[in-house]
């Protein structure tokens, strides 16, 4: 992917390391020093890490508007349906819930694929001429506001391209959602590991010892059921994955046999 490097200082505090995974639910599983547990698959690692960790964000892979305001209504509508489920304010998922979960589920996944492309600046063949040759200051200013722009030489930067194709494919991956019937499960002894996508299953790790899961009824599982999870959690990751703790974590000794 062509990142695109702002001016020095980032005067127009464009969001640069961008969450795959948002900060605020990797913080539901940080240990006492509001750390999480993290294994690192390209290097075979575990280390500590907070949730602004660069492993856990893409690097401006989509534009401004994107991030701030299309991502950030999905997110924020998320987090308040997590909030509760986590405080037992919310003991059973509704439809309009459900909504909430299947357009967020779609958004992690889509940004972990986006992020994994080499997408490259898209070139116009044929221009001949532009009214106005906008200067990095002011492409930055525009993006800010929530504006594309054709640059000088004639691109389209890739976090633009890229997010066109997020914002159509979240429609798209939606709609294959609309069968999901969220459960709610409490783990009764053990912990849940968070993959870095679910590319092999629907589920959603909300803290150590709650997970949604597609297609199941509320109730709590053994630490059968959560090694059975944290397995697909496992298989699934490509670059990492985490847990509060992974030692408390049944399954995890799978990946290192």
């Amino acid at each position: 992917m062509n990142y695109g490097k702002t001016q020095d200082g980032n005067p127009h505090k464009l969001v640069i390391n961008q969450h795959i995974f948002p900060a605020k639910s990797i913080s539901r599983f940080y240990n006492h020093k509001k750390n999480v547990d993290v294994k690192n698959l390209r290097t075979n690692a575990t280390f500590y890490a907070k949730a602004e960790n660069p492993i856990f964000c893409a690097k401006r892979a989509w534009n401004q508007k994107a991030e701030t305001r299309v991502m950030k209504d999905i997110e924020d509508k998320f987090q308040i349906v997590a909030d509760h489920i986590s405080s037992t304010l919310l003991t059973s998922i509704t439809e309009y819930e459900k909504e909430i979960i299947n357009e967020f589920f779609a958004l992690w996944n889509i940004r972990f694929y986006y992020n994994a492309q080499d997408i490259q600046d898209y070139a116009i063949n044929g221009a001949t001429g532009l009214s106005k040759c906008y200067t990095l200051d002011e492409q930055e200013q525009l993006e800010k506001a929530g504006i594309s722009v054709i640059r000088p030489d004639f691109t389209i930067s890739s976090r633009d391209v890229t997010s066109v194709q997020i914002f159509r494919n979240l429609m798209e991956v939606k709609k294959t959602l609309s069968d999901s019937l969220w459960g709610i499960l409490y783990a009764k002894e053990g912990e849940f590991i968070v993959p870095d996508n679910c590319s092999n299953g629907r589920y959603i790790p909300l803290t150590p010892t709650i997970c949604l899961l597609a297609h199941s009824e509320n109730g709590v599982i053994d630490k059968e059921g959560v090694k059975e999870i944290n397995i697909k959690a496992i298989e699934s990751s490509k670059y990492y994955y985490f847990a509060n703790d992974l030692c408390k974590c049944p399954g995890y000794e799978f990946c290192t046999l």
